[in-house]
Parts: C-alpha cells; structure tokens; sequence
C-alpha cells in the first residue's frame, strides 16, 4: 500500500506481512527511467519518503513479484 497518492512529496509505503522478507522496489517516470530505488528491510512494515520528483505520474514496480499477480502501481505527484 502506498499513500497518499496523489501526494505533494510526501509517501509512505506499507505493507501487512513485514515476515516475508526483503521487498525491493523501484519508481519509474513516464519515460522510463528509473527515479528512485529503495527496499523494506524483514520485519520493517511500512517506510516514509520524501520525494524529490517533479509533479506527474510515476510507477512503482516490485522486480522479485511475478506482475501478472502483483501489478505495478501508480503514484501520482502534484504540487
């Protein structure tokens, strides 16, 4: 789970499980690049950022998680 989205920098990223071990996790911006890397260490259950990105749409894609059954998820950043 990742809120607030829309969000004006501010994103907390949360998940219900922290047992399941390392979550890997990348932010794309519309044209592919990716803008942000980052992890959630086992047993951390949720992690705050403060983005730098200038507002529009990015996605945030879990490389390890097959995306047919977890798909990729839309942030939006507005100012």
């Amino acid at each position: 789970m990742i809120y607030p989205n829309p969000c004006q920098g501010d994103l907390t990223i949360s998940r219900v499980d922290s047992s399941l071990g390392l979550l890997n996790f990348k932010i794309i911006n519309i044209y592919g690049k990716t803008v942000l890397t980052d992890f959630l260490e086992e047993g951390v259950s949720s992690k705050h950022f403060l983005l730098n990105m200038n507002p529009g749409v990015y996605i945030m894609h879990f490389p390890e998680i097959n995306t047919k059954q977890n798909p990729a998820l839309k942030i939006i950043v507005v100012k």
